[in-house]
């Protein structure tokens, strides 16, 4: 009885020493910013989907649609729901394991003596036991490591749907900018047509050379041949589109509704501080899930290098044959103590590597930070260029558009220098297109900060994939 007290107190005492925590001090990269370099607007940020602020239906359906369809969330749908099982097996380490076994034997033996032949028969029926106790928290480390994985798959199927959100917007502005440039190069061809039948009439009274003419014609086929390469490019885009909404190319077309409808372009957001983005972005917080479950895991390797305490029993009904069956039976308990003595260096190098996998770890989740900074950055920069050359561009325009006029004026009046008309009207083309591509350019700066910032808008596709219908705990 001494001696199993002595055994109860040491593996109480044991016990006691439970799981060591994985002590990671506050990690931050170095240098990052207080604030950011460029400025932001005064708006609050869209507190769910901010694509909503173009205020276009036809893109808020195509980003639901995506969400609910584009196959890339659908892995990462997959994953997390692995991510769930992974966690579920890994709490199966807290209980004991049970198994039913059921066994029949014959055994026959001769007497060397006598000759004779001897049958013996046993049956055996036996619930057996086995449990692995977690003297050193091996068992709660590695739990714990499968939890953050899951956390970590979670963040992952965020950043899908943002990253999918994002792209479906920026393939939408791309495909309205282009209907736009469409519409102009449709328009100018028009606008140039009426110019060539001008120069014809001018020519018929003796007013015009043949040669305004063949220059006007040459400018009419120039025009002419922009409009099916940018119709060309419209059906890319809505191949491009359709894959994004998990759908086949062939089955798919946009239409092109609102190719003359004006896009409401909403106010700069405020885009907070640096330091937000820890919580905001969801790539960021599945790297730091990453660095916590290598934590755990470097806890759970260090455990296997201590001596283990296993604890198995059995009990069941044995018998010589099957009609004496339940007339004896078997009861038996066990306590294994496993303790390393050499194993050629594998623990030691295992738990090298888990360190060396932290390490790894730490330098992943700093670098994310600094590329979620840089993004913001990058988007407010461009954004606030783009404003700048839009402003620049139009006063050109403006400038063009009246030296036009003037030429034209001119030319009415029996002046002989078509040149004048042709380069001016050439450099309107071309600075409508420039107006048309800066705005595309604008609004791909806008939606790629609304990526950069990140958020948490999307618990209902999070949910999707959790049985328990939660979006922010582990099933």
């Amino acid at each position: 009885m001494a001696r199993l007290f002595c055994i109860l107190l040491t593996v109480l005492f044991l016990w006691g020493c439970g799981v060591r925590q994985p002590d990671f001090p506050e990690i931050l990269p170095q240098g990052l910013p207080d604030a950011y370099g460029a400025e932001g607007g005064l708006s609050a940020l869209p507190a769910e989907k901010w694509w909503e602020g173009f205020g276009s239906l036809e893109l808020n359906i195509l980003v639901e649609e995506a969400l609910g369809s584009n196959l890339d969330i659908r892995e990462a749908l997959a994953r997390l729901d692995a991510a769930a099982a992974g966690f579920e097996a890994g709490k199966s380490g807290f209980w004991p394991e049970l198994n039913f076994n059921a066994e029949a034997g014959q055994q026959r033996s001769r007497n060397s003596e006598s000759g004779q032949v001897r049958t013996t028969e046993r049956y055996n029926t036996f619930f057996a036991a086995s449990y692995e106790v977690d003297i050193w928290g091996r068992v709660a480390a590695a739990s714990a490591a499968e939890g953050e994985r899951f956390r970590a798959s979670r963040g992952d199927l965020e950043s899908a749907a943002m990253t999918v959100a994002a792209s479906v917007a920026d393939t939408w502005s791309l495909y309205v900018h282009t209907l736009y440039l469409l519409d102009l190069a449709q328009g100018q061809l028009a606008e140039e047509k009426t110019l060539l039948e001008i120069e014809k009439a001018r020519f018929s009274r003796g007013m015009a050379g043949i040669l305004d003419i063949l220059r006007q014609k040459e400018v009419v086929l120039g025009v002419g041949s922009r409009i099916p390469d940018l119709k060309g490019e419209l059906r890319l885009q809505e191949h491009r589109m359709a894959l994004l909404t998990g759908r086949a190319a062939s089955e798919f077309s946009m239409g092109g509704a609102e190719k003359r409808r004006d896009i409401f372009f909403p106010a700069l957001p405020d885009p907070g501080l640096p330091l937000e983005l820890i919580e905001k972005r969801p790539d960021i917080r599945a790297a730091q899930a990453r660095l916590t479950a290598a934590g755990w895991d470097m806890e759970a390797t260090r455990a296997l290098r201590l001596p283990g305490l296993t604890l198995s029993g059995r009990g069941g009904l044995t018998a010589a044959g099957l009609a004496l069956l339940g007339e004896g039976w078997l009861l038996d308990a066990a306590a294994g103590l496993a303790i390393p003595v050499f194993d050629g260096g594998r623990r030691r190098a295992n738990v090298a590597r888990s360190e060396a996998v932290v390490r790894e770890r730490v330098a992943a989740y700093e670098r994310s930070v600094l590329t979620a900074v840089r993004e913001v950055e990058d988007a407010l920069v461009r954004e606030a260029r783009q404003e700048a050359l839009l402003g620049e561009t139009r006063l050109r325009l403006d400038a063009a558009r009246m030296t036009l006029e003037e030429a034209l004026r001119r030319y009415r009046l029996g002046g002989d220098n078509f040149d004048l008309v042709l380069t001016a009207r050439s450099r309107i083309r071309d600075l409508e297109e420039r107006l048309v591509n800066q705005q595309v350019v604008r609004m791909q700066a806008r939606i790629a900060l609304h990526r950069a910032l990140g958020g948490q808008w999307w618990e209902e596709g999070a949910r999707a994939g959790r049985p328990d219908g939660s979006a922010g705990t582990l099933p």
